[in-house]
């Protein structure tokens, strides 16, 4: 909201001279604003600008001067793409959670539906089993042929139990995938990332992080070092001649997403940053998955013998898939 809008007119002008006092300079112009100028502040970057600079008529600008209850709100050129984006991308976390929950309730149905499945089974046996006792109470059969029936129901009685076992195995470990995933659903590996000369292992952690602080700076999503909630090196210190990989966990899901839809400004940064590879923080099982779709586009480079296409792995964790791309001769 424009500073000039948040007061009475009198405020206003107030404001406008302590502005003029401060010397503000506009954001585009980069010329002073001064006190009698029409100038406005941006909500989000707080920097001033002459209203003819943003386009603003002089009707306009009279409207938001004179507005004082807060519902109007108004944004540089910049900022207001900035937030465009930014809303897109949380309506689509939102879709993607519910796509999520309503995937886990799916195992969760799933998983109950089995369990009463093994239980309504098991309850069909105790009643078979009841039956064929009164039928042996009421029959001449040999001891033997009783022997060989009951052994056989027990048998199926055993067989039922493994699979319910298996059943308990599999949602347990199904669990333990998922929970796994939302460990990391905010973390992100940096590979190439040079390591500190320091000794001490604190001092370390210090250049790492003020890396990532740099490297957020220069991807320009107005991301800081409070958006980072651990940087830690993979891996014991001196045991590979490559740098250690760099764990990087954001504190919210949304400042990693707006870090993965940035990564294509790196390659024209400075030779500093330009070499990092940031990458998803994957379970074994999606690294495992990720290996065997690597192999198998590998496999379909080399079968093409037009030697025009290459095949290679796309998409986040869950999703992956082989794409084909021409290629650069």
């Amino acid at each position: 909201m424009a500073t000039s809008r948040k007061n009475s007119i009198t405020d206003t002008k107030k404001s406008q001279k302590q502005k003029s006092e401060r010397k503000e300079k506009c954001g585009k112009c980069n010329n002073l604003v001064l006190e009698d100028h029409k100038g406005i502040e941006c909500e989000i970057c707080e920097k001033w600008f002459h209203a003819e600079c943003e386009d603003l008529e002089s009707a306009e600008y009279e409207v938001l001067s004179r507005h004082t209850k807060g519902f109007l709100h108004w944004y540089c050129h910049i900022c207001n793409d900035e937030t465009s984006k930014l809303m897109k991308t949380v309506y689509a976390m939102q879709e993607k959670q519910f796509k999520t929950e309503m995937e886990l309730h799916k195992i969760s149905k799933d998983t109950s539906d089995k369990f009463t499945r093994v239980e309504d089974d098991l309850l069909t046996i105790k009643k078979e089993l009841s039956q064929m006792n009164q039928k042996l109470e009421a029959t001449s059969k040999t001891e033997k042929d009783i022997e060989t029936q009951i052994e056989s129901k027990l048998g199926s009685v055993a067989a039922d139990v493994e699979q319910l076992n298996k059943a308990v195995d599999s949602a347990k470990l199904l669990a333990a995938e998922e929970q796994d995933k939302e460990n990391r659903r905010c973390n992100v590996i940096l590979y190439r990332v040079p390591e500190s000369s320091q000794t001490a292992a604190e001092e370390r952690a210090v250049d790492d992080k003020r890396f990532c602080t740099q490297l957020l700076t220069r991807l320009n999503m107005g991301l800081t070092d409070e958006d980072i909630k651990k940087v830690v090196r993979l891996g014991k210190k001196g045991q590979a001649t490559e740098p250690r990989p760099l764990l990087l966990q954001f504190g919210s899901r949304l400042a990693k997403n707006y870090t993965m839809e940035s990564l294509y400004k790196i390659p024209h940064m400075e030779s500093k940053f330009k070499n990092v590879i940031v990458a998803h923080d994957m379970t074994k099982k999606e690294r495992d998955d990720c290996k065997e779709l690597v192999q198998e586009a590998k496999q379909k480079t080399l079968d093409d013998r037009s030697g025009e296409w290459v095949f290679v792995v796309r998409g986040p964790p869950g999703q992956m898939r082989i794409i084909q791309k021409r290629r650069n001769h």
